[in-house]
């Protein structure tokens, strides 16, 4: 299963998934812009009075792995574009 963009909803639905056993039957890849996990834009103001990015990731890379999910974090046309030219 692969899965473009990484943000909260992204997140919320592999959070669901997993939870449902997903990760088990299916190879999971994620395609995000950032180059780091989600995490909470809705307090992301937090962040200029003191909230540490730590404090506002959703889930840590290691997660991702204990998951079975593969996060590619970065430039979502570039993954896939790499990832095209090694199926094609």
């Amino acid at each position: 299963m692969t899965i473009v963009g990484e943000g909260m909803v992204g997140f919320k639905f592999l959070e669901k998934f997993v939870g449902l056993g997903g990760n088990g039957e299916y190879n999971i890849r994620v395609f995000g812009d950032e180059p780091w996990p989600a995490y909470d834009r809705v307090h992301l103001t937090g962040f200029f009075s003191g909230k540490t990015a730590e404090r506002l990731t959703l889930g840590s890379r290691l997660s991702y792995e204990e998951n079975r999910i593969e996060l590619n974090n970065r430039d979502a046309n570039y993954w896939i574009g790499s990832w095209r030219k090694e199926n094609d």
